[in-house]
């Protein structure tokens, strides 16, 4: 059994607002408690969650390749900051990223498949339910981003720590 399970669906209740409408997606909110402590990422991560809530202006737009055209800008942007999280990753040595990395393309499959639902969401409420569905890929994702929290937070700590010594070393 998961006992993280009623812990992560609090945060996901916190991201989205309980003010509802059929017609309007509800805007994703930021928590302190999806920060992985790296500025990157977490910058990268409320970029993306701009960039998802602004989905939503979309919803009544008559031209129906303006979301597609929106949620193609939107994977462009996961992959991007999939590529500097890889990185980050790499670095540090993270030894799950391989299986990170295949979660990272799921993710831009589902994207493809977004953008292609979206070329033919002819209705407010089709459009509303791919927006939602965005907007639950990403909260998934900033939650499995979780995984790698402490790892940084050790790897920082231990370069915190050589620094340190090495002043010291220095020092006697």
């Amino acid at each position: 059994m998961d006992v993280e399970a009623p812990q992560r669906l609090q945060t996901v209740d916190a991201l989205i607002p309980p003010e509802c409408t059929p017609d309007q997606p509800t805007p994703i909110q930021w928590l302190e408690s999806l920060e992985t402590g790296n500025a990157t990422i977490d910058g990268e991560h409320r970029g993306l969650i701009a960039q998802c809530n602004a989905l939503r202006e979309l919803v009544a737009d008559p031209c129906r390749g303006a979301l597609a055209e929106a949620i193609a800008d939107l994977r462009l942007a996961l992959a991007n900051h999939f590529a500097s999280e890889a990185e980050i990753l790499l670095s540090t040595r993270f030894e799950r990223l391989d299986a990170h990395r295949r979660e990272h393309q799921e993710i831009l499959d589902r994207m493809n498949a977004f953008a292609r639902q979206a070329e033919n969401a002819i209705t407010v409420a089709e459009r509303v339910e791919i927006i939602r569905a965005i907007g639950l890929l990403l909260i998934e994702m900033m939650i499995h981003d979780l995984d790698y929290k402490s790892h940084l937070q050790f790897t920082s700590n231990i370069r915190l720590f050589r620094g340190w010594r090495r002043l010291f070393q220095q020092r006697a």
